[in-house]
């Protein structure tokens, strides 16, 4: 289809879109933007003037708590809307700006940013770019590069737009794409324990002993990684802190779409973050969130790909309780309806692991969760409770499930239980070893020969249990209890060994220096890519009771110092989020101050 202005004959629709003075706010816990105005406009014959006004603000702070703002951005200007397929398209544009100078400009379709260009002149100039839509309408939005708000204006002298279809891959070849949130995510070694089960699908789907993975440089989502195996590939594009609309919002859908051939086949996973009110930019109401839902298949649909829905999997408190979590279960019903309503599978995820989960005995419920001790894990030293996300244990549980339900949907896949083929009879752990920290008073390691088989390991200790995903165990002795005997044994989700056990001795050099706590500073929920010039992000401080005051203190790239926040000590409890200018932050720090005068500092963390 070629529009020419010149020759004009209503092939599209042409409007001019407004908005409000300002944000509703908040209203009963839920953000509203501003109110968004429509005028259709008929043109004059010759070029069409396209009027550019973007507005990007945050909303505004709900009861304090900073991690509830986030980015909203109006697409105020000329909108030219045609009727298309829900498919790819190439199109060109010949336009031109009326100023001399050289300019950046972006370019919207359906209010999503697709791409950047650059006019030096005045002169007409022919733009060309891809769209991949998930919905039956072309909307081309034209707006100024960066966080300009200035009014200015294009010329377009016609636009050409052209459908494409890619073809199917050899019959040999067979692909599945995952989109979903952190629980699916892969994650690197640098955050272990915590896993995706996106990242372990591949070990019961492919080839285990020839599997290959690697980030596709070229894939501009840094969390996507490629799993392939003797013609079957696995690509988990999965993103945490997402929901169905904020993926979309991003561009992170189009982008799949446009690599989508015929006979993919495509896990869709979301709800988690999709119901958080509290974080606008992800939140969809159930009956919004059924619409992106359906957004995704249809498009899915139209590529002659195939989707597969799953619902959230449970949280560890609705176990822990006994009770299901109401708001989750809308999503859940949600993404039911939708299959039902297109006839395609859905994989319950949500009632199938609820199932498996209640089988389990003891502590293996919990051990499936973010549930961890301190002092075992590097990036977690104060240990964590976190009853959405997976270990590596509960990721692999998850996949499983997922495995299975997918091998039935698609036969053409292959199912290989690694529970089953495992060897149900665990050794008990050999070697075990004590090593003391000569830097660190008080601190010891425990560690031992991996068993085969062994999913993690049980450590008991004057009377307490505590289970670890690795063959290590970390603990501090104080100058009250030198000598503690150590028992540990492997277990899986089927078996259990005999106990091995050591005793440990320690000799304080300086047993006083003992009772010292280093004051700690961690970051969850960092989130640097939402912004185009900040970060934001929550902390959590380790503390010592012997100290009533703590700053925490950010240090700039001129190692310039900035008091973002005083706390006194009855407020750390509380969650404290913060949002900073990225070059006002290289690294972060703790001061803590008790009455007596008494300084220390705390670890450094990057920004």
């Amino acid at each position: 289809m070629e529009i020419d202005f010149f020759n004009f004959n209503n092939d599209c629709d042409i409007y001019v879109q407004t908005y409000s003075q300002k944000a509703i706010g908040w209203r009963n816990g839920i953000y509203h933007g501003r109110k968004e105005s429509k005028d259709k406009i008929s043109p004059s014959i010759g070029p069409l003037r396209c009027e550019l006004n973007k507005i990007e603000e945050d909303c505004t702070a709900l009861e304090g708590d900073k991690a509830t703002i986030s980015p909203f951005r109006y697409l105020g200007g000329t909108h030219l809307v045609v009727a298309a397929t829900n498919s790819n398209y190439q199109i060109q544009v010949i336009i031109r700006q009326t100023q001399t100078r050289p300019q950046d400009y972006e370019i919207f379709v359906n209010n999503i940013k697709n791409c950047e260009f650059k006019l030096s002149d005045n002169r007409y100039h022919l733009i060309k770019f891809d769209a991949n839509i998930a919905e039956e309408v072309l909307d081309i939005n034209f707006q100024l590069a960066g966080n300009s708000q200035e009014h200015h204006v294009l010329l377009m002298d016609s636009i050409n737009i052209a459908e494409f279809k890619l073809k199917p891959r050899p019959l040999k070849d067979k692909r599945i794409y995952i989109l979903s949130d952190s629980t699916a995510q892969t994650y690197s070694k640098n955050e272990h324990p915590q896993a995706g089960w996106g990242q372990y699908l591949p070990e019961f789907v492919l080839q285990h002993d020839s599997i290959t993975s690697y980030h596709d440089q070229h894939d501009k989502n840094v969390y996507s990684m490629f799993y392939e195996a003797k013609g079957t590939s696995i690509v988990n594009q999965s993103i945490g802190g997402r929901s169905a609309k904020s993926f979309l919002q991003e561009g992170w859908l189009p982008a799949v779409l446009g690599k989508l051939r015929p006979r993919d086949v495509v896990l869709v996973q979301w709800g988690h973050n999709d119901s958080n009110a509290r974080r606008p930019s992800r939140y969809a109401g159930p009956k919004e969130f059924r619409g992106y839902l359906k957004k995704y298949v249809a498009s899915i649909l139209s590529r002659k790909a195939h989707p597969i829905l799953v619902t959230a999997p449970p949280r560890y408190d609705e176990i822990l309780n006994n009770a299901q979590n109401e708001i989750l279960q809308l999503y859940r019903q949600m993404t039911i309806r939708v299959a039902h309503q297109y006839s395609i599978p859905v994989i319950d995820l949500y009632r199938l692991a609820l199932q498996k989960i209640k089988m389990l005995r003891g502590e293996q419920p919990e051990i499936l969760y973010m549930h961890l001790p301190k002092w075992q894990y590097q990036k977690f030293p104060d240990g964590l409770s976190d009853s959405t996300h997976f270990t590596n244990v509960g990721a692999q549980f998850i996949a499983n499930i997922i495995a299975a339900e997918l091998v039935r949907i698609q036969p053409k896949f292959k199912y290989k239980n690694l529970s089953e083929e495992a060897n149900c009879v665990l050794a008990a752990p050999a070697k075990i070893r004590v090593n003391f920290d000569a830097n660190k008073l008080g601190h010891l390691q425990l560690t031992w020969d991996h068993v085969t088989n062994a999913q993690y390991y049980e450590v008991q200790c004057k009377g307490h249990s505590y289970f670890v995903t690795d063959n290590h165990f970390n603990d501090v002795v104080d100058a009250v209890d030198l000598r503690k005997k150590y028992s540990v044994r492997a277990v899986n989700l089927r078996a259990v060994s005999e106990f091995s056990s050591i005793t440990a001795t320690y000799h304080f050099t300086h047993i006083a220096a003992a009772n010292e706590r280093a004051v700690k500073l961690q970051l969850y929920e960092v989130n640097r890519g939402t912004y185009r010039d900040k970060i934001s992000f929550s902390a959590k401080i380790k503390h010592s009771d012997n100290f009533d005051y703590y700053s925490i203190v950010a240090v700039n790239d001129n190692q310039d110092k900035n008091i973002i926040d005083q706390i006194a000590l009855q407020d750390l409890p509380k969650r404290h989020s913060y949002q900073l200018k990225k070059g006002q932050c290289r690294y972060l720090f703790v001061e803590a101050y008790s009455n007596t005068g008494q300084k220390v500092c705390s670890n450094k963390v990057i920004c």
